[in-house]
């Protein structure tokens, strides 16, 4: 039982420094919501853990930045901003990522995952914004 409650306080903990980390400041585009999302998809022995970490300190940092930091855009409250769908499903192919490519560590495949996974973020991020004329 002590397992299970340390295991699931490690998780927890991870998910609020991961949104933490988004409401702080820090330099452009530079948060660990990728790292935990790739190495999230090697590591978890659950692997709805890997999808579900970034996801969900994804949201929740969304929510205190959309509804506190910049409410004067918005004016109302939002579960999720119109390129929500981009992000997080860039962020779920990153965990994809992580559990196919990094079975066995080595530095080849975690440079070139890390560096594949950078290049997943930047194209269908940006191809969202093309797409919806932003």
């Amino acid at each position: 039982m002590k397992n299970f409650n340390l295991s699931y306080l490690g998780i927890i903990a991870l998910i609020l420094l991961a949104s933490f980390s988004r409401i702080i400041p820090h330099a452009p585009n530079f948060t660990p919501i990728g790292a935990i999302a790739l190495f999230g998809g090697a590591y978890f022995n659950n692997k709805h853990q890997a999808f579900i970490i970034p996801i969900l300190s994804l949201w929740i940092s969304d929510l205190v930045i959309n509804n506190y930091i910049l409410s004067y855009y918005y004016g109302q409250f939002v579960w999720f901003y119109p390129g929500a769908l981009w992000q997080y499903s860039s962020f779920c192919i990153i965990a994809a990522i992580g559990y196919f490519s990094l079975r066995r560590l080595s530095f080849k495949r975690v440079f070139s995952s890390s560096i594949f996974a950078s290049l997943v973020f930047f194209v269908i991020t940006n191809f969202g914004v093309w797409a919806s004329g932003s």
